[in-house]
C-alpha cells in the first residue's frame, strides 16, 4: 500500500520516511518480483515423457505421493545418470500431481539458466507457488505480512527464507487452528545447482519439514552424486533408482518407433522411404538402436535429431549411418559434450584406472573377467581404497 493513501489535510516537516512495501507493492506482488519463474514446472515448454513410457516410475511416484503409511518416509530421491530423461519424467509427474490437486510447488534447477543455476531463489519461488495456491489462503496471509514486516527477506540467505516465508508462516496458520492437507514440492536437478555444499544445505533444510511438522512432503530428482547418496537423503528419503532395465528398453523401442512414424508421414521424405522394401525402420534396425542406446533417452534422441534434421544424404541413408556407425564422432558430438562434462570432473587416477580396463578389454578381445578393484588397486600401486574414491566420480 503506498504511505499515507487516501490521506489528506495534514503537514508533515524535517521527516525521512522509507516505503517498505517496496514502490506501492503488497507482500506477495513484491515476492513474485524475487523469484525464479522459469524454474517452475509450468514455465516455457519443457518436455514431458513421451505417451505410454516410464508409465512404472511415475506410477510409483504417484503411489508414493497418495501414500499416507506412517513408515514412509519426508522424501522421495529419484536418481539417474545422464541422458535418462529425469527432468521429463519429472515434468511429467508435476503435470499429474497438479491435475490430481496435489502439487504445491517445484523448481527445476539448470546449470545453463542464471536464474536457477543456484539456490538464491529456491524457497522464495516455493513459497511464492504455495502462498497463490487457491487452498492456502491463510499460508498466503502470513507470508504477505512476513514480507510487509520486512521485504529484504526475499534477498536474505536460504536458511533465513526458509523460515521466515515457510516454515513460520505454516506455524503462523497451525496457532490459528487451521488444518492443511499434505503437499508434495518437487525439486529437479538438484545436482546442477552451482556449489555444492548449498546442494547439502537445501537437503538439510527439506529434511526439517517433517521436524517441525509441515504439511510438506518432497520429491528430489538429481544424478547419483557421492555428496548427494551420503547426504540426509541416506537416512531420511525413500529412494528410486532408474535402472537400465528391459522396460527402459521397450520404453525406448516405443518411442524411437513412433518418432520414426511421424517422420515417416513427411511429404519431403516420402521418395526416400518409398524406395525401401518392407517396413522402415526394420525391427532388426530398431533392435539395434535400443541395444545401442543401453537404457539412455540422450542416445535415442540424439540418432532422431541426426536421421530428421541431417542434411548429408536422405533419411533412410542417415538412419543406416547411425547403425553402421560411420561417422560416429559427428553424429554423436552432443553426448560427446556431455560425458566430457561429466569425466571433467574426475581426477587424474581415474583415467589411469579406466585406461588400464580398456587395455585389457581391447587385448583380450572382451574374453576375460575384470579384475576386481583391490586387483586393480595392487597393480596400479594405489593406494589403499584410492580406486573406489577415483570411480565414485563416474556414477553420473
Amino acid at each position: 500500500m503506498p504511505l499515507f493513501e487516501q490521506a489528506h489535510n495534514f503537514k508533515i516537516n524535517n521527516s525521512q520516511f522509507f516505503d517498505n512495501s517496496k514502490s506501492g507493492l503488497n507482500g506477495i506482488q513484491y515476492l513474485a518480483q524475487n523469484i525464479a519463474p522459469s524454474a517452475t514446472h509450468d514455465s516455457g515448454n519443457r518436455e514431458t515423457c513421451h505417451p505410454g513410457t516410464r508409465e512404472d516410475i511415475l506410477q510409483d511416484i504417484l503411489n508414493w505421493a497418495s501414500n499416507d503409511n506412517d513408515n514412509q518416509k519426508n522424501i522421495y530421491w529419484l536418481h539417474g545418470s545422464a541422458g535418462v530423461r529425469k527432468t521429463a519424467i519429472m515434468q511429467t509427474a508435476a503435470v499429474r500431481l497438479q491435475g490430481e490437486g496435489k502439487l504445491g510447488a517445484s523448481f527445476f534447477f539448470s546449470r545453463t539458466d542464471p536464474t536457477r543455476n543456484d539456490t538464491s531463489r529456491t524457497f522464495a519461488t516455493v513459497a511464492y507457488l504455495l502462498a497463490i495456491s487457491s487452498e492456502l489462503s491463510d499460508f498466503r496471509k502470513a507470508v504477505n505480512e512476513k514480507i510487509e514486516h520486512d521485504p529484504s527477506v526475499v534477498q536474505k540467505s536460504m536458511q533465513i527464507q526458509w523460515k521466515k516465508l515457510v516454515v513460520e508462516p505454516f506455524k503462523t496458520i497451525y496457532s490459528d487452528g487451521v488444518n492443511v492437507a499434505t503437499i508434495m514440492v518437487l525439486i529437479d536437478g538438484l545436482d546442477e545447482s552451482e556449489d555444492e555444499k548449498n546442494q547439502l544445505d537445501l537437503l538439510e533444510l527439506l529434511g526439517e519439514a517433517e521436524v517441525e511438522k509441515l504439511p510438506l512432503r518432497v520429491i528430489i530428482c538429481s544424478r547419483p552424486e557421492s555428496y548427494i547418496r551420503d547426504s540426509i537423503l541416506k537416512d531420511k528419503a525413500d529412494e528410486c533408482e532408474l535402472r537400465q532395465t528391459h522396460k527402459v528398453d521397450a520404453d525406448i523401442r516405443l518411442f524411437l518407433r513412433n518418432k520414426f512414424w511421424e517422420m515417416s508421414k513427411h511429404e519431403k521424405f516420402s521418395a526416400s522411404i518409398s524406395s525401401v522394401t518392407g517396413t522402415w525402420p526394420s525391427y532388426s534396425d530398431l533392435s539395434t538402436l535400443v541395444a545401442k542406446a543401453s537404457g539412455q533417452y540422450i542416445y535415442a534422441t540424439t540418432v532422431l535429431r541426426y536421421v530428421e534434421l541431417g542434411r548429408e544424404g536422405t533419411i533412410v541413408t542417415r538412419l543406416q549411418q547411425t547403425i553402421d556407425l560411420n561417422d560416429a564422432h559427428k553424429l554423436f558430438s552432443d553426448l560427446d559434450i556431455l560425458y566430457k562434462g561429466i569425466l571433467s570432473k574426475c581426477p587424474p587416477v581415474t583415467f589411469m584406472i579406466l585406461g588400464y580396463l580398456y587395455i585389457l578389454l581391447r587385448e583380450t578381445k572382451h574374453t576375460v573377467q575384470l579384475p576386481t578393484l583391490s586387483v586393480v588397486n595392487q597393480l596400479l600401486q594405489l593406494k589403499p581404497g584410492e580406486i573406489v574414491e577415483a570411480l565414485d566420480t563416474l556414477h553420473s
